[in-house]
């Protein structure tokens, strides 16, 4: 029995001999294995890096998914908002142009109505016609001049001595080269039938187009005219005659 123990303290570079149990080869195995272990510990330390790049990847590719998405939406509201302006820059100014030509509308359908009543006094009848076609135009101005003769001599006739105050006027509706408006005047004064001085209240409805510039009135239609103080309304053109003193009936012979 002693001699079989002597061999486990044998030189470990030599062969072991028969006795030697066979229970402890496995010990000198297992103090290879944490070596093999160690040599292993790099690879998955290696390994871990190169996962988790890889893992990064995906990652990275979203951000710049969304950073192009987020360009493009950018970009889509910047072209947005510069249509937008351009709308509403576009449909200021046509609203301006049309508010200022509704001004220039209304002024000259002032101006228009004025020199209308101030032509058609009987002292300046040959002046009518030469002071209102510049004021017209189209088959208005056309009439107009064809009718010079008849219109001086009922003017003439009328014996019309006029003065117009404009006592308002308003544009109906408008565009920047097409206008109707109403002007409403007052005119005093007196005629052959009326050799009191009355007042009346004229309103004419005008319509007006732009040509170079100048607004011009194609077409007038006269409204309804008040009926001043011993003014008829049956007379024509809302002219005031003034009664006509008429003589007493006779008194009836007394009966029998």
């Amino acid at each position: 029995m002693a001699d079989n123990d002597v061999p486990e303290t044998a030189d470990p570079g030599t062969e072991p001999s028969e006795g030697v149990s066979v229970s402890k080869r496995p010990t000198g195995k297992s103090r290879k294995k944490p070596a093999d272990s160690a040599s292993d510990a790099p690879t998955m330390e290696a390994a871990a890096p190169a996962s988790s790049a890889g893992s990064a990847k995906p990652g990275k590719q979203i951000t710049i998914n969304v950073s192009s998405v987020g360009k493009i939406v950018a970009g889509a509201l910047v072209v947005a908002l510069i249509a937008v302006a351009i709308f509403f820059g576009l449909k200021w100014k046509s609203d301006s142009d049309e508010l200022v030509a509704a001004a220039d509308a209304k002024q000259a359908s002032d101006y228009f109505v004025t020199q209308l009543l101030n032509s058609m006094n009987t002292a300046s009848a040959s002046e009518y016609v030469d002071t209102m076609s510049p004021l017209t135009t189209g088959q208005f101005r056309d009439n107009l001049v064809s009718e010079r003769d008849k219109t001086q001599a009922d003017i003439t006739q009328m014996q019309l001595k006029i003065t117009p105050d404009i006592w308002s006027s308003g544009v109906v509706s408008n565009t920047e080269d097409s206008a109707t408006t109403l002007v409403i005047a007052e005119i005093s004064g007196t005629s052959s039938v009326a050799t009191q001085p009355v007042t009346n209240v004229g309103m004419f409805r005008l319509t007006l187009e732009k040509h170079d510039g100048k607004w011009l009135v194609s077409q007038m239609d006269p409204g309804p005219s008040s009926t001043g103080v011993g003014s008829d309304p049956a007379a024509p053109g809302g002219e005031a005659p003034a009664p006509v003193p008429t003589e007493p009936a006779p008194a009836p012979a007394p009966a029998g």
